[in-house]
């Protein structure tokens, strides 16, 4: 008799159990770190009332009234370094030394259609053009390695995705090339 009980007791309680999970819209929005530390798309579900504003009030005020103006944005970027350079993740991990590195993360709204940047700084924001270094990360994530090459003339950067055998170049933060420098190597991954 015990064992006809256990069974449904067991059920109802697994049945409570998967009721009580949360779903990606009860969690806080985070960076997927295998894709980008930088960017992140902005979920469907975001902005909700209690868990997506900053806690102090008066950038709270500011990001809804860019919000209620702009729309939705298509991207999160948080930029980590005084210059806004893209980061490597293996840059932000505990004990690595980042150049110009902020004590505190900028965060900035991108809007892809109209190649616009918002950058909130406490209670103030600033709109830019977006770069097409950003455009970059937001379609491919996190290059695999960055190469900076500073001549007197222009600054020339690379962008290396080894796992699709692609190298992105920049001159002056303006998209120079595209090309092919292997076949693609599934499962390079990010540089550690």
């Amino acid at each position: 008799m015990t064992r006809f009980l256990l069974a449904p007791v067991l059920m109802v309680a697994l049945a409570l159990a998967l009721a009580c999970e949360k779903g990606p819209e009860d969690k806080p929005v985070t960076l997927d770190p295998q894709f980008s530390v930088n960017v992140m798309a902005v979920p469907t579900f975001w902005p909700r009332e209690d868990m997506d504003w900053p806690e102090e009030p008066h950038e709270r005020v500011v990001q809804e009234n860019v919000y209620r103006e702009y729309g939705r944005p298509d991207y999160f970027r948080n930029v980590h370094t005084f210059d806004r350079r893209i980061v490597l993740p293996i840059e932000l991990e505990e004990g690595h030394v980042l150049a110009g590195r902020r004590p505190k993360a900028l965060t900035q709204w991108i809007y892809i259609d109209e190649g616009k940047v918002l950058t909130f700084d406490g209670g103030k924001f600033e709109e830019s053009e977006l770069t097409d270094e950003v455009r970059t990360v937001c379609t491919y994530g996190d290059p695999q390695d960055i190469k900076r090459f500073d001549r007197p003339e222009f600054e020339q950067v690379s962008y290396l995705y080894y796992d699709q055998g692609l190298e992105i170049v920049f001159i002056d933060g303006k998209k120079s090339r595209e090309k092919r420098i292997s076949a693609p190597v599934p499962g390079a991954g990010r540089m550690r």
